[in-house]
């Protein structure tokens, strides 16, 4: 009886035990959702947690007003939402308001086989991005080997000798003193890795360069 009563610590007093369990199960998932810790599930949070896309799946939640909408008690899809036009404009959910709404669409019974979902998802994105940052890094240093190939045996100073456009032969030189600069190297890379228009820039950087670097070496070679 003890440990029944050490496991079924019930708030409020007049829930049962299986309501305890279902309460605790929903706030596991409401931590998992709350990304910033705040006590609050905001809009942003709600979809950029995956929540929103189970709940399209499998309870048929297809804009996210209808799960502001039944936190208020109702039945939440078009009607719900209807039915509670203050909700649409309400911008975060406290964990009572998530225990309404998850209770209304038929969820509540669900938060431990949602939260679980919910961090498989997360950790197949982690792998993911983790796989991605890790092709950008090799690029990246692909990039940078090369800039160190160009100033081989003096090569650097013939490029900048003999390209003769003045905007390009200052882009090229910015490049070669960067690369030999480690805190600029490494400030780069972790933008390179992170960000894709910088990413996508310093792509184009280096195609120009290559192309630059490559015409001044066939003019040289045909002089």
């Amino acid at each position: 009886v003890g440990r029944r009563e050490e496991a079924c610590v019930v708030e409020p007093a007049s829930a049962t035990c299986a309501e305890e369990v279902q309460l605790s199960a929903a706030k596991a998932l409401f931590d998992v959702v709350d990304s910033d810790g705040s006590g609050e599930l905001s809009r942003d949070e709600v979809i950029g947690s995956g929540f929103h896309s189970l709940l399209r799946h499998y309870y048929g939640i297809g804009e996210i007003d209808e799960l502001f909408a039944a936190s208020d008690g109702s039945d939440g899809g078009a009607a719900g939402a209807n039915a509670a036009p203050g909700a649409r404009m309400q911008r975060e959910l406290s964990f009572e308001q998530f225990v309404r709404a998850a209770r209304a669409i038929g969820a509540l019974s669900d938060a431990e086989t949602l939260r679980l979902e919910l961090l498989r998802n997360r950790d197949v994105r982690d792998a993911d991005a983790a796989g991605r940052r890790h092709r950008h890094s090799e690029r990246f240093d692909a990039m940078l080997a090369t800039f160190a190939d160009w100033t081989v045996g003096g090569e650097e100073g013939r490029l900048l000798a003999e390209v003769g456009n003045e905007r390009l032969r200052a882009v090229l030189g910015g490049c070669f003193a960067g690369a030999r600069n480690r805190q600029v190297v490494s400030a780069l890379k972790i933008l390179y890795e992170d960000h894709a228009p910088l990413r996508m820039g310093g792509d184009l950087i280096f195609g120009l360069m290559t192309r630059v670097v490559h015409g001044a070496q066939r003019a040289r070679k045909a002089a």
